[in-house]
């Protein structure tokens, strides 16, 4: 479902562990591929998709080197999947040190599909560009993990975002744990540490 109406659904099953294993994420490697994702649902035609996908895809072209291989897929969703019409897109890549990255956009009414190409690949380029083995937006979700963890984690970052902070704060207080940032600077790499319980 889209932005305002809604009704999306998602369905989740896991089995249960013992334990979490740390999180050893410290060197952020090349990235070796790209995917990119663009989709459109309801009454927008695949046009939109095929716009967002190509400013993305020559984004990223100018701005990683050569090498990295670029995979495409449009997607017209089928009208049983989405309530309400929509678009967006997701650009993942990876490193050859098996660092994930992501960046998406979600399309708005009277923004032009190129934009919201640019505003995704934008995102993760910088993400890639800010030394960490992760993007901004999977960071604060990894020190839960980290706290729950057994034995020292250890992760390397870009500059913590204010999500972070909070969920370090937080997980402090819950587990009793101490988490150590270091870093060079504001605006360089951190390296985020935790025994965990």
């Amino acid at each position: 479902g889209f932005y305002p109406k809604g009704g999306g659904e998602v369905v989740v099953k896991c089995s249960p562990i013992d334990h979490f294993k740390p999180i050893q994420l410290t060197t952020p490697g090349n990235i070796t591929h790209v995917d990119i994702a663009a989709h459109v649902a309801g009454a927008l035609p695949i046009k939109i998709a095929e716009r967002m996908s190509s400013t993305a895809r020559s984004y990223l072209q100018h701005h990683l080197p050569a090498s990295v291989k670029l995979q495409v897929d449009n997607i017209q969703e089928p009208p049983h999947a989405a309530v309400g019409s929509g678009c967006w897109i997701m650009i993942v890549a990876y490193s050859n040190t098996g660092c994930v990255y992501g960046g998406s956009a979600l399309g708005k009414k009277g923004t032009p599909s190129e934009s919201v190409g640019e505003e995704a690949a934008t995102s993760l380029v910088a993400d890639i560009q800010s030394g960490g083995c992760v993007d901004s937006h999977l960071q604060d979700q990894l020190v839960v993990f980290m706290a729950l963890a057994r034995g020292r984690s250890t992760l390397r970052t870009g500059p913590l975002t204010l999500h972070t902070k909070t969920a370090i704060h937080v997980a402090e207080l819950i587990t009793g744990v101490k988490f150590r940032v270091t870093s060079e600077s504001p605006d360089s790499f951190c390296v985020v540490e935790c025994d965990g319980v």
